[in-house]
């Protein structure tokens, strides 16, 4: 998203955080335009509050890349919010309201026009009777519902549909009788609940020496697909800062009781050994580690820990790099 469209967003805030309604129209509206995906459209409505929700969503669009600043804009005018679109766009507030006097005067027309018709029903007693096929008329009283029952029950067996697309992942389950299928439905239970997935997207570093990172948004978003259709257990944070990166860490370690596999996801900024939250204040990347180790996070003992870091780390390019730590069950991954 441009600077200048997040700067309107940003100067416009209150009145947004104020008076947008997420609920309805506009969320089904960014997600219909691909702004948002359906997981996010659920996390944004499982806040508590409509002001709760609205400051989410506030915070959310300027990552949602170079298009959703107009979807934004078009999804207002189509929820009925137009106030709040003219504040994005003043210069078209003129055209809007042109657009939405035709339309009203085009539903204002086509009333007209049914009541006309309605004028052409025939009163008979306390019925109302309507021309027949055949020139005559039809008392609605005579007509009698067929008894016929379709018996035809369309309602698939398994929903949602075992064989669907979302992004580029496609997932196709086969199974050959309901046995199975009850063994399968086991599985992907037990595997949602147990599998830990937290990723931290920073993005935006205002008053830093560090840029704005362009396309990590895509980066974040195919990965909160991916966990998704696998059934993860994940949550996505963005633009944190160092003391809020440590304070979501160590709130997560004591979350794990339950867990059998624990995946960390940061994207950011960074340097030798450390990366940087949104205040530009570092974090060491050996701390952060830490912190799940048997030591600290006793729930993760002999479970998978897998760390994603993609971040610079220093001034030379390197390769993607596996490195299996000298404790068990740790993969680390850096990407430069």
């Amino acid at each position: 998203m441009e600077k200048s469209h997040r700067d309107k967003l940003r100067t416009n805030r209150v009145a947004f955080t104020r008076d947008l309604q997420v609920e309805g129209d506009l969320m089904d509206y960014l997600v219909q335009e691909s702004v948002f995906t359906l997981a996010m459209k659920e996390t944004i409505l499982a806040e508590r509050t409509r002001h709760q929700q609205a400051s989410k969503l506030m915070d959310d669009v300027p990552r949602r890349g170079p298009k959703a600043f107009d979807v934004f804009y078009k999804g207002l005018c189509e929820s009925g919010q137009g106030d709040l679109a003219d504040l994005l766009k003043p210069e078209l507030r003129e055209g809007r309201l042109s657009k939405l006097e035709r339309e009203r005067n085009i539903e204002k027309d086509m009333s007209q026009k049914m009541a006309k018709m309605n004028l052409g029903l025939t009163k008979t007693g306390n019925l109302m009777t309507a021309p027949s096929d055949q020139g005559g008329y039809v008392n609605p009283s005579a007509y009698q519902p067929s008894s016929e029952v379709d018996e035809v029950d369309e309602i698939p067996e398994v929903f949602p549909d075992p064989q669907y697309e979302i992004g580029q992942v496609k997932l196709i389950q086969k199974h050959d009788d309901r046995a199975s299928q009850d063994k399968a439905d086991e599985r992907i239970t037990y595997r949602n609940k147990k599998c830990r997935v937290l990723i931290i997207n920073n993005e935006d570093f205002p008053n830093t020496k560090f840029a704005f990172r362009f396309g990590t948004h895509i980066d974040a978003t195919n990965l909160e697909l991916l966990f998704e259709n696998l059934g993860y257990n994940k949550s996505i944070r963005n633009n944190l800062t160092a003391e809020e990166i440590d304070k979501e860490l160590n709130n997560e370690k004591l979350s794990l009781k339950d867990c059998d596999a624990f995946i960390l996801i940061l994207l950011s900024h960074g340097d030798n050994d450390v990366v940087y939250g949104t205040d530009g204040v570092a974090i060491n990347i050996s701390y952060i580690k830490s912190l799940f180790n048997g030591a600290n996070c006793p729930a993760l003992i002999d479970k998978p820990k897998l760390f994603f870091i993609q971040a610079c780390q220093g001034s030379k390019n390197y390769p993607c790099i596996v490195d299996i730590a000298i404790y068990s069950n740790v993969l680390y991954n850096y990407m430069a």
